[in-house]
């Protein structure tokens, strides 16, 4: 049996579980809580949430997280050659970034063991085992604010239920993980200010800044934990400097590279008022989509092992750069692939090749900067059933997994579903839930409790 067959096989047990008590109380109930999380989640109703959790086996979400971390440990072997061999400004061109932003990068950090802010995004692949699609490499990444689907299943579940469902494993808040990383910082630093740091607080790329805002702070209550955007860091700034105080703070960074581009001043400030800015942007190498590519060169693959390079066959689908010398035949052959630019996010920048005609694909890679788009190998993806309503009815759906790291703690998963575009992202129609992943005997006992006539609900 697949792992995807396997998948499907779980959901559907689960889903006749659920099936017979969708008349009792705490069904109706959870939906609910779910409604009102929707509603105060998206008040325009822009998005769409799944309102009941899958189901993840969680030795699907072992492998995934250790053969991230070996591709992970693969980038900074390659840079830690790279460094060797080019210069900075050479390397961020390698990876389709501009020298502007070489300053603004902690380039110890890029060879150390410090396990990054991550999201592995992975899917189903046509075998119906699990490939990468993307590295989210970069605190600024979102989504992780629909574990709270999961904290109302277990609310609202059969005490039995709740009690094989509590947090733990990989069934915990990510921002739980964040929390202890922050405060590990602050212990380092002797810090005791944590500022999550926006550029322009109405432009944010997920859920909601303050529902994490509100975590952390419970997570860490001895902590003062902030949030300011670029006029109130600053001010902030020039009052404690009045104030003769030269208390410095752990930065977690929400601005991303576009918007501050261009504003060095605001960027030297976090530079100097910090003791520490968790990733400022040598995230952007990280994240950069043209690893896909490198990891399949001939000369990158001589600097990696044998483990490395069965794990890259394994999960990374065959990619390449667009090049002018290649450019003619990924045209001939454009149903084939995905091409996806170097930094692209939210949908943007992500083009199936089967809705490109002639025209569009001339005009978007022709004038395209060296190394700045990818073409990776289209994977063909099984449709999984997906609980959509809140009957509990299903529809067949294309799939994809965000599983969060924060300094290597792993947890999730967030799903995004859809059947409309072989790109699946919230901003381009696709559906927003969550997984629990779980071993699989308590699976197997979750499901056996949801078939007893007993219920409960929040408090």
């Amino acid at each position: 049996m697949s792992q995807v067959e396997r998948l499907i096989a779980l959901n559907a047990r689960y889903r006749d579980a659920l099936s017979r008590r969708k008349e009792e109380g705490f069904i109706k109930e959870y939906l609910k809580g779910f409604k009102k999380f929707s509603i105060d989640s998206d008040p325009q109703r822009k998005l769409t949430f799944v309102p009941f959790p899958m189901l993840f086996p969680a030795s699907f979400v072992d492998e995934m997280s250790t053969a991230g971390e070996t591709l992970l440990n693969c980038q900074r072997k390659i840079i830690k050659n790279y460094i060797g061999r080019y210069t900075r400004e050479e390397i961020c061109r390698r990876l389709g970034l501009g020298p502007k932003v070489v300053p603004y990068m902690d380039w110890d950090m890029l060879v150390s063991d410090t396990s990054p802010v991550v999201r592995f995004d992975f899917l189903f692949n046509a075998a119906g085992s699990l490939s990468f699609c993307e590295f989210n490499v970069d605190t600024s990444v979102g989504g992780a604010e629909s574990y709270r689907i999961a904290e109302l299943f277990m609310e609202y579940s059969p005490p039995a239920a709740a009690d094989i469902l509590r947090p733990g494993g990989y069934v915990h808040h990510p921002y739980e993980d964040l929390a202890r990383m922050l405060e590990d910082r602050c212990e380092r630093f002797n810090a005791d200010r944590v500022v999550f740091l926006g550029w322009d607080l109405k432009d944010v790329y997920c859920l909601g800044w303050d529902t994490i805002l509100a975590k952390v702070k419970e997570e860490l209550p001895s902590r003062e934990v902030v949030l300011l955007d670029r006029e109130s860091y600053l001010a902030d700034i020039r009052q404690r400097s009045a104030a003769g105080n030269e208390h410095k703070d752990v930065v977690y960074r929400i601005f991303i590279w576009p918007q501050v581009m261009n504003d060095p001043f605001f960027l030297e400030a976090v530079r100097s008022n910090s003791f520490c800015t968790v990733t400022m942007f040598e995230s952007l190498l990280l994240l950069s989509k043209v690893w896909f590519a490198l990891f399949h060169e001939a000369d990158t693959k001589e600097l990696l092992s044998s483990e490395d390079l069965l794990c890259i066959e394994r999960y990374i689908p065959r990619s390449v750069v667009v090049t002018e010398e290649n450019i003619a035949g990924l045209l001939r052959d454009k149903g084939r692939y995905m091409f996806k630019e170097a930094f692209s996010f939210g949908g943007a920048g992500v083009i199936s090749g089967r809705d490109l005609d002639e025209r569009t694909f001339a005009g978007t890679f022709e004038k395209a900067s060296p190394n700045r788009w990818i073409a990776q190998e289209f994977l063909p993806q099984p449709e999984i059933p997906v609980m959509t309503g809140d009957d509990l009815s299903v529809m067949r759906q294309k799939t994809v997994f965000g599983l969060y790291g924060f300094s290597g703690r792993y947890s999730g998963l967030l799903v995004r579903s859809g059947t409309d575009s072989d790109v699946l992202n919230v901003k381009t129609g696709a559906s927003m839930g969550w997984t629990l992943a779980l071993e699989d005997k308590d699976a197997a006992a979750l499901i056996d409790s949801l078939e007893r006539p007993e219920h409960k609900t929040a408090l």
